[in-house]
């Protein structure tokens, strides 16, 4: 009889530790597109950034978990002007690692149209800003509004 409570101990014990054993730690990061959806303006120091007296807003809107529609506008005197639209956005999570006690996840916005260079890129540098890289002029920045 002891030596069957021991067996049931053993087996226990073995079962106990094999679960402690295969534990894993899992970083759970926000959903990428629900993260960064919104409006941002084009801003110089934290104040509104006329380009070429337009008033340039930008507006990201969930498709799926990991892609976006991008709406770039610009305005004059409140009037609509042009605008480019991305209507399916790749969006790329990365984590950067702690900043001041906080975990830091950093985002890319891939707006790939033929033979274009531009992207959205987020890091912890800033809170809520995007830069804005396109190849025709230099990187503008976007801030939450």
């Amino acid at each position: 009889m002891n030596a069957l409570k021991l067996l049931s101990y053993l087996l226990l014990l073995s079962w106990v530790t094999s679960n402690m054993a295969c534990t894993k730690d899992r970083l759970n990061l926000p959903e990428p597109a629900r993260s960064i959806e919104g409006a941002y303006e084009a801003q110089n120091n934290n104040t509104p950034f006329p380009i070429q007296g337009q008033v340039i807003r930008l507006n990201i809107k969930r498709i799926t978990a990991d892609s976006v529609e991008v709406v770039i506008n610009a305005t004059v005197g409140g009037q609509l002007g042009d605008s480019l639209v991305y209507k399916r956005a790749f969006v790329g999570q990365e984590f950067i690692g702690t900043v001041y006690g906080k975990t830091c996840v950093g985002y890319r916005v891939y707006l790939n149209r033929p033979q274009e260079i531009n992207l959205l890129t987020m890091t912890c540098k800033e809170q809520n800003v995007f830069e804005y890289t396109h190849k025709s002029f230099a990187t503008v920045k976007f801030k939450k509004i």
